[in-house]
C-alpha cells in the first residue's frame, strides 16, 4: 500500500545471535525493544527517523471495465423522477483491478444514449455520446431524452461494459403540458340542444402525451 516505510539495521555481536534464528532478536522485536540492546549498534539515523526510510506509492496495472464505475444519480430510485429535456450530467471513472484510480487519461471508454421501443427495429436504438477526457482519470457527459420512455446509458472500455453503472436503467416520463402544443377535437356540427364534446389532448412542449393524474388539466364550456 502507499506510504512511508522504514526500516532499521543493526550491527550485533555474536553472543546476541547464537544460532540461525538469533532469538536474542526475536525477544527484542516483540518488546520493540532491540535499540536497547547492548551487543547490537543502530546504523546511524537522523532526528530519530532511520536513514533507510522510504515511500512507496500506489502502482496503476490497467484500467478494467469490471472495476471502473459511472457516477451519476441513480433514477432508479424512488422519488428520482426523470423529466423529457432534463439534462443528466455523469462521469466515469477509471479504475485497476485493486480498485486505484487512474491519474491520467487516454483510456478508450464509449459512451452510448439506448432508447428502449417495441416499434423499433430490434426493439432498441442507440446513438453515441461525447466523452470529454479530463486526463485525470474521469470523464464526463451528459444525457438528454424528449421523448419519453425507457432508457439506458452504456459504458464500454473496448468490448466490455461497465456495470457500476446507476444508469442502466431509467424512465423519462412527459414534461408539464404546453397549451401551444396541446390540441383538441371537437364535432364539425352538432344538433341544436345538444351538448358537443370537446376532448383536449394534452402534450408537453415535445409532443409527449402527458396523462391526467386527478388534477383538472383542461376545461371547455
Amino acid at each position: 500500500s502507499a506510504g512511508e516505510m522504514m526500516y532499521q539495521i543493526l550491527l550485533c555481536q555474536p553472543e546476541c545471535c547464537e544460532d540461525q534464528l538469533c532469538s536474542v532478536l526475536v525477544g527484542c522485536k516483540a518488546g520493540n525493544s532491540c535499540q536497547d540492546l547492548l551487543c547490537c549498534t543502530a546504523l546511524s539515523t537522523h532526528d530519530g527517523i532511520s536513514s533507510f526510510a522510504f515511500k512507496t506509492s500506489e502502482m496503476y496495472h490497467g484500467t478494467m471495465s469490471t472495476s471502473s464505475r459511472v457516477v451519476g444519480i441513480d433514477y432508479r430510485v424512488e422519488g428520482h423522477a426523470l423529466i423529457a429535456g432534463q439534462i443528466v450530467p455523469f462521469e466515469v471513472e477509471a479504475q485497476d483491478q485493486l480498485m486505484v484510480q487512474a491519474t491520467s487519461g487516454g483510456d478508450r471508454f464509449k459512451a452510448f444514449a439506448v432508447h428502449f421501443d417495441d416499434s423499433l427495429e430490434g426493439g432498441r436504438d442507440r446513438v453515441a455520446l461525447e466523452l470529454d477526457d479530463h486526463q485525470n482519470g474521469i470523464y464526463s457527459s451528459r444525457f438528454v431524452a424528449t421523448c419519453a420512455g425507457r432508457y439506458a446509458v452504456e459504458i464500454m472500455l473496448g468490448q466490455s461494459y461497465v456495470h457500476q453503472n446507476p444508469l442502466k436503467r431509467m424512465k423519462v416520463l412527459p414534461a408539464a403540458p404546453d397549451a401551444t402544443v396541446s390540441h383538441f377535437d371537437c364535432p364539425q356540427a352538432s344538433q341544436a340542444g345538444s351538448a358537443p364534446t370537446i376532448q383536449v389532448h394534452l402534450c408537453d412542449r415535445f409532443g409527449n402525451g402527458v396523462q391526467g393524474s386527478g388534477s383538472t388539466h383542461a376545461s371547455a364550456s
